[in-house]
Order: structure tokens, then sequence, then C-alpha cells
């Protein structure tokens, strides 16, 4: 066999098996591997909504306060805006959205905490649970790409980010408190006549016949010649 071909068969096997190994092999691999999902996870992992005894809520930007409270008997009411009765089912639905406050991510770089807002906050939010403890957390600013909030878990240095949905669910609890929804009255409307039925007796008289005024005149002819008959009898005529 000619070497010249011999060493070029050669070099080109060589080439093909540097290919496959190189680039197709990774390739069909990256092809059939399963991706990876990044668990979501929560301002409050381990929170129970039928552990919670209270929830206040501060928006210092709209100066406005909820004050949740459940009492001996399982029963919630607001302290503020109230006191007054809360709407049980709003409550505990309110409630239970304090197990979904989703974050995107630790902040694990930064040390001055004062550039995410975290230290004034615009929002602030604390949890009691029936063992005593309380679960706080300060809302700071929103993120440059608008989709998260700086916040910071009372007791923690690093600043996690809380998602604008979850800030809104805090949010929606100060601007529509669960209060109890107003019952709805009828009222007629402007013209509406209002009828008065008539007394009994009323009714009655206005039925009743007329005596026609020809009538009576009659009758008052009738007695008037009676009476002249009898005071025009002749004197000394026996009466029988």
């Amino acid at each position: 066999m000619n070497r010249r071909l011999t060493i070029g068969l050669v070099v080109v096997f060589a080439a093909l098996a540097v290919y496959v190994l190189v680039v197709q092999v990774p390739k069909d691999n990256a092809g059939s591997a399963t991706p990876t999902v990044a668990p979501t996870t929560y301002l409050w992992p381990t929170l129970r909504a039928d552990q919670v005894k209270a929830v206040h809520v501060v928006d210092r930007v709209l100066g406005k306060q909820v004050d949740l409270v459940k009492d001996a008997s399982g029963s919630w009411s607001l302290t503020n805006p109230g006191p007054q009765p809360a709407s049980q089912v709003l409550a505990a639905s309110n409630v239970s959205a304090l197990m979904t406050l989703a974050t995107d991510g630790t902040i694990t770089t930064a040390t001055d905490l004062s550039a995410f807002g975290v230290l004034s906050p615009t929002l602030t939010v604390e949890v009691d649970m029936a063992d005593g403890t309380s679960l706080k957390a300060a809302v700071g600013d929103k993120t440059p790409t608008g989709s998260d909030y700086y916040t910071l878990r009372a007791g923690e240095t690093r600043v996690v980010l809380l998602s604008t949905a979850a800030q809104g669910t805090l949010e929606s609890l100060v601007t529509t408190p669960p209060v109890v929804p107003p019952t709805s009255t009828t009222t007629p409307g402007p013209g509406t006549p209002s009828a008065t039925p008539a007394p009994l007796e009323s009714a009655t008289s206005a039925l009743a016949p007329t005596q026609p005024a020809a009538t009576a005149a009659a009758v008052t002819s009738a007695a008037a010649t009676s009476t002249l008959s009898v005071t025009t009898a002749p004197q000394g005529s026996a009466t029988p």
C-alpha cells in the first residue's frame, strides 16, 4: 500500500476520533440531561397558618396599618382598623397567603445594609405565633430590575429578594383588610307611590246608596198633608 495514502487515512481517522470525543459526545450528553429546576423558597419556610395568632402590617408609604388578631375561640377580629369583627373566610385566606411569600435569592456579598433600604423600610410585617415567638421582616427598596424587593428578616444580616407578588400580598392586607362585607338593603326609588288602604267603614259608607232628593221631598209633603187633615176637622163634630 502507498505509504502516503496510509498516513492520510490515519490522519483522517484521528481527526474523526477527536471530533467524536470533543464535540459529539458532550453534545449528546447535554441533550439527554434532565434540567435542574431550583426549588421555590419562601420568606418563612416553616410557617404554619394554624399556628398564627396575630398579624401586624405597617405601610409607611401609605401611612396605614392593619392588626388582625385571633381570640381564644379561634375567631378573627380587626383591632386596626377597628375594633371590629373580621370576615372569617377572608382572614383565613390572608393568613394562609403568608406561607407563600416567595423569595428569589439571597445577597451574600453586601455588608452595608443601608444601601437596600431595609434599615428604614417602607413596609414591615410581624406574625405572632402560638408558641409566643414572632416572625418579623422589613421590606426596603425595589431592585433595579423591578421584580423584587430587598427584605431583611429579624435576627439575620443577609438581605433576601422578596418577589413583587409577595410584597403585593402584604400591601393588600393594609389597603383591603378582611372586614365583614356590608349587608345590602333595598331602598325604594324616588317617585315610588305608597298606597295607604282606606278604613273599612269609610269604604262601606262610600258604597252605600244615597237617597234621592226628590224622595225626601215627597216624604215631607205627605207628613204635612196628614197634619193638615187633622187640624181642619169641623168643630162640634163627634169624634168616633
